[in-house]
């Protein structure tokens, strides 16, 4: 229901209705009491490519979506474009391409009857009750009205501002300025393009299918005029977007690209962080949902099942993640540099490639 009470004590509650969120508050549910805060009014729009990988997959299918939250096509695969060495490779991939907003939508259903939630609402604070222990006693906003809870777990799924990161520790995270633009028109785009060149950023940028739309998005280092690069890239690939594109939107956000696993923090005493305010996205494509899925059903599981110490249990079930995160931070290094990109794409070249971990 849209409200939450000042009377009782949560036995949790989620700042950020995103993925990771509402994972998280779908599998606490059915055991504790859940408050769930989100500072944006819903349903809201949500800057993002909308594409899950295998790990995402194989989460979707814990539970039931319906078929309006998939795109088409509804599978994608990659297609790399490398300006800075001339070569165009398609690999095998099937990623789901889905709604963004409306997947989101329908997470929030999973649960939002089973717990507290309350859109347009801000996390301000938090203080310990008995040095954290005994949880916390949290100021929200809401219209202009503070008002103060107490929770014993306080699970921070707030993004790549995450307010209840800074409660948690002191190590901030690399980030990126994303901007994306919405076309729509006929189109021939049937993959999800992974596109580099040096010229437009040192990270990537996308073309992605939506149906009779198609999205076209790029990321950039702090700093960077954003703008007159995006307009470089928009001529570079204007032959694949075609001659009848018409922008209709604009959205842009941060993006979270850690440089190390060291800047990733899964929380401290009865704090938990999940997704991106834990620094679980992947370095070398941005992917965050696999990760905001997994690890809130990670967190959920901690808490339901290692009472005497949850952070801990938490921090174990996400050691695969870390690894993977790991792993993902070598593949960037060579998808990101022109000269190891190269070598890479060049082995892919008249190959069946199949599926592969990213």
């Amino acid at each position: 229901m849209e409200q939450f009470t000042t009377s009782s004590f949560y036995d949790a509650v989620i700042v950020g209705a995103g993925p990771g969120g509402c994972f998280t508050a779908n599998f606490l549910k059915n055991d504790f009491k859940v408050l769930m805060v989100d500072s944006a009014a819903f349903p809201r729009s949500k800057p993002c490519g909308g594409l899950l990988t295998e790990e995402s997959k194989d989460f979707i299918k814990k539970i039931k979506l319906p078929d309006s939250v998939f795109s088409t096509p509804e599978y994608v695969d990659i297609t790399y474009m490398d300006h800075d060495n001339g070569i165009d490779v398609r690999q095998k991939k099937n990623y789901l391409n889905v709604d963004r907003n409306a997947f989101d939508f329908e997470l929030l259903n999973l649960s939002k009857n089973s717990i507290d939630f309350s859109s347009n609402t801000r996390f301000l604070g938090a203080e310990e009750i008995n040095g954290g222990a005994d949880g916390y006693k949290m100021i929200l906003e809401k219209n202009g009205k503070k008002t103060a809870v107490k929770s014993r777990f306080l699970i921070g799924a707030d993004g790549a501002l995450s307010t209840v990161r800074k409660k948690a520790t002191g190590t901030k995270m690399n980030q990126l300025i994303a901007m994306q633009e919405w076309f729509s028109g006929n189109h021939n785009i049937d993959a999800f393009y992974f596109i580099f060149s040096k010229d437009v950023t040192n990270y990537y940028s996308w073309l992605i299918p939506k149906g009779n739309s198609f999205v076209c998005g790029t990321a950039f280092p702090i700093g960077t005029d954003v703008l007159k690069k995006f307009q470089l890239l928009k001529q570079k690939i204007k032959h694949v977007m075609g001659n009848d594109a018409a922008f209709y939107k604009k959205e842009a956000c941060l993006l979270t690209k850690i440089k190390s696993t060291e800047e990733i923090c899964l929380g401290s005493n009865n704090i938990f962080l999940v997704g991106e305010a834990a620094g679980l996205v992947s370095p070398s494509t941005g992917d965050g949902i696999s990760f905001a899925l997994r690890s809130g059903f990670n967190c959920a599981q901690a808490i339901k099942s290692a009472a005497a110490a949850p952070l801990e249990s938490y921090k174990e079930l996400c050691r695969p993640l870390i690894c993977e995160i790991g792993q993902k931070l070598k593949k960037a290094e060579v998808l990101l540099d022109p000269v190891l990109r190269a070598k890479f794409l060049s082995n892919r070249i008249n190959l069946v490639v199949s599926p592969d971990s990213e």
